[in-house]
């Protein structure tokens, strides 16, 4: 999988070409989150992979239970709390999302694990014109403890430091949003 994301910095057509969606509000524009994560997980993982979503909650609060047709069985629960800063030329967002991977294995009788991680998410946006706003986004995943000392989850965590939350993955990506007319 590392290598695959190596050979895919620079390359076009790798890149992940999802529709957003902006709302016109009082207090200025805001992103429509239910929409523009619908259209990432079917552009990236297929139509049929979101199981459900709700926003019931907190209105900065989003959970979305997704199951990709290539995760074997494996369905992914996310929970995002976001908070975000605007200035008159820039926006800065910052996510928060416990993933909880449910995993059934088909057996007599059934095996359920579940695993837990946290990302954090922060990204700044820079209008460059009415038509194009620029972004910068970094994402670090955290490792949750699993409630059994034995399992691979608990054991990583620890080897990562425990409590003291060091990332064991960091992401950066650039990104474009383009006005489509």
């Amino acid at each position: 999988m590392y290598d695959r994301s190596v050979a895919e910095i620079g390359n076009e057509e790798a890149d992940l070409k999802y529709s957003c969606r902006f709302i016109n509000a009082p207090s200025g524009v805001i992103a429509d989150r239910e929409f523009n994560i619908k259209s990432i997980v079917s552009t990236s993982m297929g139509l049929t992979s979101i199981l459900s979503m709700s926003t019931t909650r907190l209105p900065n609060e989003l959970t979305i239970s997704i199951q990709p047709s290539q995760a074997s069985g494996t369905i992914y629960t996310n929970k995002l709390l976001t908070t975000s800063r605007t200035s008159s030329s820039e926006f800065l967002y910052d996510e928060i999302s416990r993933n909880v991977l449910e995993t059934l294995t088909p057996s007599d009788p059934p095996k359920r694990t579940i695993s837990l991680k946290e990302v954090e998410t922060i990204s700044s946006y820079e209008i460059v014109n009415d038509d194009v706003i620029v972004g910068k986004q970094r994402s670090l995943t955290f490792l949750v403890p699993n409630q059994d000392p034995e399992s691979i989850e608990f054991k990583m965590w620890k080897a990562t430091g425990g409590f003291q939350a060091r990332p064991i993955d960091v992401r950066d990506y650039d990104l474009i949003y383009k006005r489509i007319k």
